[in-house]
């Protein structure tokens, strides 16, 4: 069973550009900047990640990294020269980082692409904190 996944990082205002983002430009970067379009999820304590990526070879035009608890999805789009009459597809450099979950192991990711939609999957170990307690010092008394 799949389950939403909140980002830590997630504000109000992110998640009022998330939702403002629907035609493919980050409004995150001045509406000047091409955005990956992702969606995530838990699901059966996997972190899963699919981004839209149509027209790229993943071989050679992504790259995905994990570094200080963030995944890092960069992807190069390359524009064939052809006579246009009209163009909505974005090409050039494309770049979104994402928190990942506490308890994510990022050295232990995979990724698959299929149909234009690349996904990354993360395992999350269970983080069982242990309760420690601590000392109260009394402070000296002022006479």
């Amino acid at each position: 069973m799949a389950t939403l996944m909140r980002r830590p990082s997630a504000s109000l205002f992110h998640e009022l550009l998330d939702w403002l983002d629907r035609d493919g430009v980050s409004y995150r970067s001045g509406g000047l900047v091409p955005d990956i379009r992702v969606e995530d999820f838990l699901e059966d304590e996997v972190y899963v990640v699919r981004a839209e990526m149509p027209g790229v070879d993943p071989e050679k035009d992504v790259s995905l990294t994990t570094k200080d608890g963030a995944l890092t999805i960069r992807c190069e789009r390359r524009e064939e020269k052809k006579d246009k009459n009209f163009q909505e597809f974005q090409y050039g450099s494309f770049a979104r980082r994402i928190a990942l979950p506490v308890g994510a192991r990022g050295d232990a990711a995979t990724a698959s692409y299929t149909d234009g939609v690349l996904e990354i999957r993360v395992p999350i170990e269970a983080t069982e904190g242990e309760e420690r307690p601590i000392a109260i010092s009394r402070a000296a008394d002022a006479d």
